[in-house]
């Protein structure tokens, strides 16, 4: 019975890849666990099976197929609250063949839909990269990318239309207004490499994780020379097909800031020209930008009416994620408990 059975079984995965016979060995040792002499014939009929192949790579791929967490040797993933599964090609080797990874990825998938998840994501270090061509042919898209790893996703349900997240849809940027209230002055550069040369307030993109406050304040420094305290929020812009956003639209906020320092250091490599000019000249300058004028409009508003009526303020609140907050701003509210 075992020849026969040993016959029928060489027949059968002979001419699977190296995985898929692992996949099928390891099956045949699950379901006969419990036998001491099906073990024994099992070790025996592995080796005639090895020899067929590379024993180095059988080796390779047999300490691949133990460290995926699933028992079944489909890849691991978190599995969210909607019915996705995120999954880290982390936990493969990057020197995992390509035609292997396919015979892993296209059984997972197959899982995944039977089990009734909806969309998968996969998360890919960039030096595992080589599985990427194997995920498009098996129906992943880009989604974004990191500087060192890609996720790609793919939709499951066939029965709805696909309700992935789609990617960030803007950038932020940020500029600092830096008024002297002493000599009524504020705080204006020339950008090089500009099509354009005009007179602005000095900012630039936010960095991940950065308060837009802080970014204004590190901006004028970085391009200034001047330390400045971040005071509050006058207006913010929404621009599409923002030039150099990568297909983005953008935010650009515009910070009130109070100087702390009045030398001016600019920056050689991005800026060249840098001065504190008279608020009403700037006001008067026929060729500075629509929202360089309106911001400086408002700030003269403030100084008439009171910075309270032009300005949004800043307060930190608690998220509703557990251990995390956040930064709010908004019109100032007379007499709010908080």
């Amino acid at each position: 019975m075992y020849c026969a059975f040993s016959l029928q079984v060489f027949l059968l995965i002979s001419k699977m890849t190296p995985l898929r016979r692992l996949r099928t060995l390891f099956r045949l040792y699950d379901t006969h666990v419990g036998n001491v002499t099906s073990v024994q014939h099992f070790a025996g009929l592995q080796n005639r099976i090895i020899s067929s192949s590379s024993k180095k790579r059988f080796a390779f791929l047999s300490r691949t197929f133990s460290n995926l967490s699933s028992k079944d040797g489909n890849l691991d993933g978190a599995v969210d609250r909607f019915g996705g599964v995120t999954v880290d090609l982390g936990q493969l080797s990057s020197s995992l063949k390509a035609e292997d990874f396919q015979d892993i990825l296209s059984t997972s998938l197959q899982s995944w839909q039977d089990s009734g998840k909806r969309g998968i994501w996969l998360k890919v270090p960039i030096m595992s990269s080589h599985f990427i061509p194997v995920a498009a042919t098996e129906g992943f898209t880009f989604h974004h990318a990191d500087p060192n790893h890609s996720i790609l996703t793919k939709w499951l349900d066939t029965s709805s239309p696909n309700k992935l997240p789609k990617p960030a849809s803007h950038q932020v940027g940020c500029a600092g207004f830096v008024f002297r209230e002493d000599t009524k002055e504020v705080l204006v550069v020339k950008e090089k490499n500009r099509r354009m040369v005009m007179w602005k307030f000095p900012g630039g993109v936010s960095d991940l994780g950065e308060n837009i406050g802080d970014t204004a304040e590190r901006e004028v420094f970085e391009e200034t020379g001047v330390k400045a305290e971040f005071q509050s929020v006058l207006g913010f812009r929404q621009q599409h097909l923002q030039p150099g956003a990568f297909g983005r639209s953008d935010f650009y906020f515009v910070c009130r800031l109070r100087p702390l320092t009045f030398d001016l250091i600019p920056c050689r490599d991005e800026i060249s020209a840098c001065r504190w000019m008279p608020i009403a000249e700037l006001d008067s300058d026929r060729e500075i930008s629509g929202i360089t004028r309106r911001i400086t409009r408002l700030v003269m508003l403030g100084m008439e009416r009171g910075f309270d009526n032009v300005e949004m303020e800043r307060d930190k609140l608690q998220s509703i994620h557990k251990g995390l907050d956040y930064q709010i701003y908004h019109r100032h509210i007379p007499c709010e408990k908080r």
